[in-house]
């Protein structure tokens, strides 16, 4: 005997997720504009010196040259994380888009939201949908903050090996 879905907690579900991609997309902008800020400075402070960033010591300007080139993937993977995503895929219903597809046609989006068959499916995919991009959007952002991180820690290396030599 097949049980009957029982689909209460699928509404909250997508808030939560919603709540997870609205705080993914406010982590990523804090972060991409405090590590540009932070980045720009390292960089000028590079190219007011006396002598500049290739005026260092052979091994400290490659380990410099990495570590601005580990920040620099790091704020692309920031730049990838906050850009919209989804627009393309009109198909899915968890965006915005999709309902942009029923323009000038407002009686056959009514007649969507209201089919109570395919209501509940279109929303769990919705909720896939959703948290796959939750989930990615993560990932971007650790594998970002670690990039930058090592970065900086290479930056600062480089800095400390050429006042030691």
């Amino acid at each position: 005997m097949a049980h009957p879905r029982d689909l209460r907690n699928l509404p909250g579900a997508l808030v939560d997720v919603r709540a997870e991609l609205t705080r993914a997309d406010h982590k990523a902008a804090t972060l991409l504009a405090l590590f540009s800020a932070v980045s720009v400075g390292i960089v000028a402070a590079f190219t007011v010196r006396r002598s500049g960033l290739f005026a260092l010591w052979n091994g400290a300007e490659w380990l410099a040259w990495l570590g601005i080139g580990c920040m620099t993937v790091g704020l692309v993977h920031l730049l990838v994380c906050v850009r919209p995503s989804g627009v393309a895929r009109l198909g899915v219903g968890g965006y915005f888009a999709h309902y942009a597809q029923y323009r000038g046609r407002p009686d056959d989006l009514v007649a969507h939201l209201s089919d109570p068959d395919g209501t509940d499916l279109e929303r769990c995919a919705q909720l896939i949908e959703l948290s796959l991009l939750a989930t990615r959007k993560y990932r971007l952002i650790a594998r970002a903050v670690d990039l930058l991180g090592c970065g900086f820690a290479m930056v600062a290396a480089a800095t400390l090996l050429d006042a030691v030599r």
